[in-house]
């Protein structure tokens, strides 16, 4: 599964893309129209309206009755739309691909509540084991995320929060040496360490809350 979303808010631009959406891709589209190459991606805003207003957009002249049913092209605003591939690079700032849940993947998950302010906060990982990364095809990914200011009525009452954005550091603490490290200009943030071993010992994960 692949999503994209165009950064934080629910900002609608001109051409009808809510930023801190996250639009699922549900397909690719490509085919010969007017002696031209069109490429499109299926898209779909998960709250089921508001859509692309730009060229191929459902209302757009440029469908003719054929393609709309050959590539289902229906004109609703129920979400789900086609936007051309140079305009998807323009539109969107991420795009995220799920995995396959693998039995080779391990996975963890924390909470954490940063006091006002707070400049970090460490969480320890123990390999017992050597991690043959290479070997299995694998990465170790590390995220962070915070509920946007979308969700907010969901969150606990008793705990407020401010906005964040967040850096990430993993280290080695044999060697102290930084392995790697990710910053990100958004509310969610990933790390990924790509590398052929990583030997059994202690590792930690600093998050670095950037403050708006």
């Amino acid at each position: 599964m692949m999503a994209a979303s165009h950064g934080q808010g629910e900002n609608e631009t001109q051409k009808g893309i809510i930023s801190g959406h996250a639009y699922s891709i549900i397909g690719v589209k490509e085919f010969e129209h007017d002696g031209e190459n069109v490429k499109l991606c299926m898209m779909r805003n998960p709250w089921g309206c508001t859509e692309w207003k730009g060229e191929w957009s459902d209302n757009s002249p440029q469908w003719t009755p054929e393609l709309r049913k050959k590539h289902k092209c229906v004109a609703e605003d129920d979400g789900t739309f086609h936007i051309p591939y140079k305009d998807f690079i323009d539109q969107y700032d991420y795009t995220s691909i799920a995995v396959d849940n693998d039995n080779n993947y391990k996975r963890f998950g924390t909470e954490k509540t940063f006091a006002p302010f707070e400049d970090y906060s460490t969480f320890l990982i123990t390999l017992e084991k050597d991690a043959e990364l290479k070997k299995l095809a694998l990465d170790l990914a590390i995220s962070v995320s915070q509920q946007g200011n979308r969700l907010s009525k969901y969150k606990r009452n008793e705990d407020p929060w401010t906005p964040s954005m967040f850096s990430i550091a993993l280290i080695c603490l044999k060697t102290g040496r930084f392995l790697a490290t990710s910053n990100s200009e958004r509310f969610t943030s990933s790390l990924i360490y790509e590398s052929e071993i990583m030997p059994a010992g202690h590792y930690a994960v600093t998050v670095i809350p950037v403050w708006n």
